[in-house]
């Protein structure tokens, strides 16, 4: 590849104190059957031996971009798609990695369907020691109009490690809500799903690991980016009232076990005005009267219930 020619993929992969394990992931992009690519790493300040360890890499496709301090995962990706030269940007975080023809199955996909939309994206195994899922679950969806897919509005799980983006469609979006703590792809697929089609690659291309450190992991992110992204999106998911039900119901969840009880019970009685019916309302009620034990006892549950 000429050095100065623009890649047809920029990889994009932020990182904070993952000396021990951002040199698999950097392994898995450089290992990629399709080569022509560029691989920046944004190093978020990192404080331990991180940088050491990328820069013992000796690739002329690695493009290390150390920061001088802690902005947060969203802020250092879209470090990432400004300093991006290629037609498609990919996403992987440093404690994830790719199984070797991620990029070429979906480059040839989008050749093969001659897609003119602004993503795609493919299913991931994920494991956090005790329980693995594949997502998305089911079938997995496309999404061809202006109203994303139904999973898309109820449903966290798109992370961005799946997928491909047409670089003028990340910064048309302004990139990802920095802002956000957790779920700030899932945010930024529904702005990205309303600029055009979408893809999907039902093959499990990329393997991931909630380590105990990420902010996956941290269940104290998740009230406030959820209030946040329904706040974002509220006249999306109006449109809909099981949609708007769903999310009252996870509003309630999640401020009921790490936020604010006060906002819990007022999102639960909403969700169970609104579905009054569903027993998931009634049970998450029941849990509640328990507090915290009997809250985290149902989330370990439904956990449980998903990974089967």
């Amino acid at each position: 590849m000429d050095a100065d020619a623009a890649p047809t993929v920029s990889v994009v992969i932020p990182t904070y104190n993952r000396a021990a394990l951002i040199g698999r992931a950097v392994g898995s992009v450089l290992a990629q059957t399709a080569g022509d690519l560029e691989l920046i790493v944004v190093d978020d300040g990192s404080t331990d031996n991180t940088a050491a360890v990328v820069r013992a890499v000796q690739d002329p496709r690695l493009i290390y971009l150390p920061q001088p301090q802690n902005l947060g995962v969203s802020a250092a990706r879209n470090i990432g798609i400004r300093a991006a030269r290629g037609e498609w940007v990919a996403f992987l975080d440093s404690d994830d990695r790719w199984r070797p023809q991620k990029l070429q199955r979906q480059l040839q996909d989008l050749q093969h369907s001659r897609f003119a939309g602004v993503a795609t994206y493919c299913r991931m195994c994920r494991t956090d020691g005790r329980h693995v899922i594949e997502v998305p679950q089911g079938e997995g969806e496309r999404h061809d109009g202006a109203v994303p897919w139904p999973s898309l509005l109820t449903d966290g799980l798109w992370f961005c490690q799946t997928w491909l983006v047409r670089r003028e469609a990340l910064l048309a979006c302004n990139g990802f809500d920095e802002r956000m703590h957790i779920w700030e792809d899932w945010d930024l697929l529904l702005r990205l799903s309303q600029r055009g089609a979408i893809r999907y690659l039902p093959e499990v291309l990329v393997e991931s690991q909630v380590s105990p450190d990420s902010l996956v992991g941290r269940h104290e992110n998740r009230p406030a980016s959820l209030r946040l992204l329904q706040q974002k999106h509220a006249a999306l998911f109006a449109r809909d009232p099981a949609v708007a039900a769903h999310h009252a119901y996870t509003r309630a969840r999640y401020e009921l076990l790490y936020g604010d009880w006060r906002a819990g019970w007022r999102a639960l009685a909403q969700a169970i005005r609104m579905q009054p019916l569903r027993p998931r309302g009634w049970a998450l009620f029941a849990a509640s009267l328990s507090g915290r034990n009997g809250l985290q006892h149902l989330a370990e549950w439904a956990k449980q219930r998903k990974a089967a």
